[in-house]
């Protein structure tokens, strides 16, 4: 959590004024929260950052650039003790927590603003990565959890042909389960997924209208990678690739002097997707180690990985590694790459 108390420090530097009771409370929240993390009591230092956001509010104002910096770090420490299982509540309340805390928020820059206010990119990108984890988190719900419609279990009739008896048919009705409640149960659960699958595109929708509007180009274009990630991780392959090559022609043309650097980290650099951690700490898998071997595959248009081989390190000892290895990438989806036509059929990479 050391990054959270630079984030903290940073975020509070030089706002503190002098002699208010506001400031004076700040200032006890702070350390407090120090405190806190200092002695790993998380459940305590979340407090606190709840605590400190309402202060900044009332010392501030709802919408002042001070308060939603401070709730840009409420907002990341939220995630990041999810993350890290640092806080005691159940995972399905922790996250329905912060996205209740970023709807708010949202609604609260919308009121004081307007609906394309450069001020929504940082929450709505919160908003985006709680709703993935909280789309991993309903993808991962047993049938169990859900209720189906109707009987759970019927009477059905089931009749075995006795030969000691003279082959007369013995029939009895017993307890099954209910064919339709179970198909309802998984309707139920696709249901679930499928609200905060669609949420996730709606609110990168959202970043890259107000993007556009404010000609926030290179954010405009990471916005349309992010979303060509949803297309691509939903199997919506076409789409995918039209809103990846957009993103990259905005980079492309873009006489930025940052350009090129943002095409190198978005469309150069080999990417598991999704990722957003350039956005937000959080929703990329875990990144592919290779235990100090160099491996070399091709990426096809359709983000798979194909051609893999061991290109340096390998040895006897190594063969259960190279094979964990292996398996992760065959089992990843990456980002394509581009040229100035379009996508690529293959593109060989070393990682």
């Amino acid at each position: 959590m050391e990054n959270m108390k630079t984030l903290l420090a940073v975020c509070l530097a030089g706002w503190i004024v002098a002699g208010s009771t506001s400031a004076q409370e700040i200032d006890q929240i702070t350390g407090s929260i120090q405190s806190h993390i200092a002695s790993q009591n998380w459940d305590g230092a979340d407090q606190g950052y709840e605590a400190l956001y309402q202060a900044y509010k009332a010392e501030y104002g709802a919408g002042s650039g001070r308060a939603l910096a401070m709730a840009k770090v409420l907002g990341e420490w939220k995630i990041q003790a999810f993350r890290n299982g640092l806080l005691s509540g159940s995972e399905e309340n922790i996250l329905g927590d912060t996205s209740s805390f970023y709807r708010e928020l949202i609604s609260e820059i919308e009121q004081q603003q307007d609906q394309l206010a450069a001020d929504l990119i940082d929450p709505l990108y919160g908003q985006v990565m709680v709703n993935y984890h909280q789309f991993l988190l309903t993808s991962r719900k047993p049938l169990s959890a859900y209720q189906g419609v109707g009987e759970e279990l019927i009477q059905e009739e089931q009749c075995v042909d006795s030969e000691d008896r003279g082959g007369v048919v013995d029939c009895q009705y017993m307890e099954v389960p209910n064919r339709d409640y179970i198909e309802s149960q998984a309707q139920a659960r696709e249901d679930d997924i499928a609200q905060y699958w669609d949420a996730i595109a709606l609110s990168l929708q959202r970043v890259i209208e107000i993007c556009a509007e404010h000609r926030y180009l290179l954010d405009q274009a990471e916005a349309l990678a992010h979303l060509g990630d949803y297309h691509m991780y939903g199997g919506e392959q076409d789409l995918a690739l039209t809103t990846y090559f957009d993103a990259y022609q905005l980079l492309l043309r873009n006489t930025d002097p940052d350009a090129n650097e943002w095409l190198n980290r978005l469309f150069v650099q080999p990417t598991v997707v999704p990722s957003l951690t350039t956005v937000l700490p959080g929703a990329s898998p875990a990144p592919i180690l290779t235990q100090g071997l160099r491996f070399g595959f091709v990426i096809g248009a359709d983000g798979k990985a194909s051609d893999i081989e061991v290109l340096d390190g390998a040895g006897s000892a190594d063969r259960q590694t190279r094979q964990s290895v292996m398996r992760i990438i065959t089992g990843a989806t990456f980002r394509p790459f581009f040229d100035t036509e379009g996508v690529l059929d293959s593109h060989s990479i070393e990682i």
